[in-house]
This record gives structure tokens, sequence and C-alpha cells, in this order.
């Protein structure tokens, strides 16, 4: 059986739009921000959609221009607006969603703030809706609770293993749905909860008498990339946790294993309904490095006569394309 999976990947501002075309992708996720936005709340805090400045264009008419180029290709955009917006923004939002309703070159908007999905509402927005990951899509409650919002696809939180993915997106078959791959950082607390209980740390003391971390929150120095500081912290030493526990030191730059996904791509194969997506907006890795990657993965699964031997290509395919070795200790995929 071949693999069907549609293939998506973010776009920056300085990406080749030709380099995206010859690669056969299929759609890009991107964000901006504007003159406005920024005087008002300055896209340093990332409140637009959770990048910052240089990640997303800076304005509607940069982004419209790559959109617009990459849908002469048959390449669709979808916008994110999966922050959470306060009552002053809102204002904002609603001239921004009628540009991007208005623009036949985008297909449509990523969101996660119920807020927001209820003003698409109101607005009668007729493009699709996809549910980030932020919204915390873990079940199929999720899946029916945001379906009542007009959503066409849902981003899978990662943490979901094979067979729990394969149920949620067997039983909805006219639904879309997403999965992350190759991400070679990421974190290991549920999407929908990172910004709120480990985003813009800064590290106070490295370690006290127990070794045990202390952080200052909301440091403006450390956009959303630095949100795991703490777990890298840890990853580089011994250290005791609250409960006296002491623990291993692992290197978390020098493995893989909890969020890439790639091992469940054999089981996973065939199912038309989920398409790949890779988180390349930001500090995770240069796209092209990841389309390579995903393309030669693809064709593992194709040629692979079972999925013990395909894990095996994976896993050397991992190590070749970022210089890591998988963990099967925090694995998600649950076939090592």
């Amino acid at each position: 059986m071949i693999n069907k999976f549609k293939t998506i990947i973010g776009l920056n501002p300085n990406d080749n739009i030709s380099e995206l075309v010859e690669n056969g992708l299929d759609e890009v996720y991107c964000g901006y921000y504007d003159a406005e936005f920024n005087k008002k709340w300055p896209v340093a805090f990332t409140t637009v959609n959770r990048r910052g400045e240089g990640v997303n264009f800076s304005s509607f008419n940069l982004l419209k221009t790559a959109a617009r180029k990459l849908y002469k290709h048959g390449i669709k955009s979808y916008i994110t607006l999966n922050g959470y917006y306060t009552q002053e923004q809102y204002p904002w939002l609603v001239k921004n969603i009628k540009k991007i309703a208005d623009e036949d070159s985008i297909d449509g908007v990523i969101v996660n703030d119920i807020g927001v999905l209820l003003l698409l509402k109101q607005l009668k927005f007729k493009k699709n809706i996809t549910i980030s990951t932020l919204a915390t899509p873990l079940n199929n409650n999720a899946v029916e609770f945001y379906q009542k919002f007009g959503a066409t696809r849902i981003v899978l939180d990662r943490q979901l293993n094979p067979n729990e993915i394969t149920k949620m997106v067997n039983k909805y078959p006219k639904l879309e749905f997403e999965i992350f791959v190759v991400s070679t950082g990421g974190c290991l607390f549920i999407d929908g909860y990172c910004s709120f209980f480990h985003c813009l740390e800064k590290t106070k003391n490295k370690q006290s008498g127990k070794h045990i971390m202390q952080i200052e929150k909301y440091d403006i120095t450390t956009s959303g990339a630095g949100c795991c500081e703490l777990l890298n912290n840890f990853s580089q030493k011994l250290y005791t946790s609250t409960d006296n526990t002491k623990h291993d030191k692992f290197d978390l730059a020098k493995t893989m294993g909890f969020n890439c996904n790639i091992c469940m791509l054999y089981r996973l194969k065939g199912i038309k309904n989920i398409s790949l997506k890779v988180d390349s907006r930001g500090s995770n890795g240069t796209g092209v490095t990841n389309i390579s990657m995903l393309k030669t993965l693809l064709k593992a699964v194709d040629d692979s006569k079972s999925n013990k031997e395909y894990i095996a290509s994976a896993k050397k395919l991992l190590k070749r394309f970022k210089k890591v070795k998988c963990n099967p200790k925090i694995c998600l995929c649950g076939n090592l």
C-alpha cells in the first residue's frame, strides 16, 4: 500500500518559494503582524500567534504576495491565528479575518481560542478552520466539541500514540487531521498547557541544595523557542526532584523520541485523512532539512515490507539527518 500523506510545512518570510514547489509540498502555514498590532502589542511577546518577529511576515501584503505565488502552483496557505486574544485586540482580529476571507490564495485559518471560533461564526467565515494542537484535542469528545464550531481539520496533540490516532481518524472520515513529524526539539508537556506553565522562563538559580531549579517567570528576553529551558537544564546534569528521587542525566540535544513521530508512519500509511505537519517556524531547524528528511522517510515507508523494517530505517535516517538517536524510553510511538 502506497502512503497517501499530504505534507505541510511552516512558511517563514525568508523561505525560497521555488524550493517548496520543487519539493512537492501540499500546504504551508504562516503568520503575520502589522504596524498597528506591533505598536499596541509588541510582536516580541508572541501574542499574535506564539511566534515573534522574524518568523512572522511583517504585513498582510507581504504574506499575501507569498501565498499568491504558492497558489499558482497549487499549494494551499493557512494563516496562524492561534494566540489567546484579549477583548481590546478584537477590532484588529475582525479587520484581519475579513482580509483573509477576501483573499483567494488563502485557504483558511488555524485557531485555538474559543473566542476566536465564536468570532469566526459571527462573521460567517466560509473558509476552512483548523483547530491547533494548542486547543488540546486529545480524544473524541474534543473532536466533536470543535466540530460544533465549524472545524474542518484537527491538529492532534503530540502525546497521542498510533493506536489512539488510528481510532480517532477512522471514526471521523469526513474530518481532516494533522500530526507533527520530524521535530528535533519540542516539549514533553501537553501543548495546550505550554505557555501557562513554563513559557517565557529564565533560570534564577541553576541548582539549589537539592539540585532543584528555580525559575523567574515572564522574562521578555526569552521568546517562545525558550519554553523548555528548564527541561534542557535538567538534561545536562544529575538532579533530584521534589520527592527526593535521584535521576540519571540525559542529554536532550543528543537524543530523540518524545514527539518526532516518525516511527508511526508505517502504521498510519494509507489513511487518507491524515496530513504530516513539519514544525519549522522558528528554532526547530531549517525547512529544507526537514523536507528532505520527510521525503526520504516516506520513501522508506513505501519500500519497507514490514513495520519492523521501516523502524530500523527510520532510526538510521534520524541519525543521518538530525545527528541524534532515538530514545525508546521517552518514545510515544509504542512500537520500539
